[in-house]
């Protein structure tokens, strides 16, 4: 369940080292994968990065009455899995700046359901002296998510 939370990490480093690919202000620029270019103004790359708290707001709305019908479990594995691969496609085959917007919206509600539903399954699975070391992934797992993004990005486009 925790694994989900690196994630969680990936999305957040994600603009870091993104936006000054995306704005051009690299060596490698804002190619896309299919060969074009996007352009971003400040404006654009200011939404890019404040629509994945705007997803994570509504995907923790919407997680409760997901985990509470489905199960905490299904919650964690078909919806967040599906919120997060749609986020990283869109991302992923972006040719404008509003895929990369939508991208990062979906992977917000990704975002606020594993925030949302993690804790509720640890605690309800884990035996009692298990869950102080369990929790401790959540944030652990997060941090290193973005260290890893960080990193990576040192070394690969806004895409890659």
């Amino acid at each position: 369940a925790t694994l989900g939370c690196l994630l969680n990490g990936a999305v957040i480093g994600f603009t870091g080292p993104a936006l000054p690919s995306l704005m051009n202000r690299t060596d490698t620029g804002g190619v896309t994968v299919w060969g074009g270019g996007i352009q971003l103004d400040p404006q654009s790359a200011s939404w890019i990065t404040g629509l994945l708290s705007i997803g994570c707001l509504v995907g923790c709305i919407l997680a409760g009455p997901v985990m509470e019908k489905f199960g905490r479990r299904i919650a964690l594995l078909v919806f967040t899995s599906s919120l997060y691969t749609i986020g990283f496609l869109l991302i992923l085959m972006a040719f404008n700046g509003a895929m990369v917007q939508a991208g990062r919206f979906f992977n917000g509600l990704g975002l606020g359901f594993v925030l949302a539903v993690t804790s509720v399954y640890i605690v309800e699975i884990a035996t009692t002296d298990m869950r102080g070391f369990l929790g401790c992934f959540v944030q652990f797992l997060g941090s290193f998510g973005v260290l890893m993004i960080f990193t990576a990005g040192c070394f690969l486009n806004w895409f890659q």
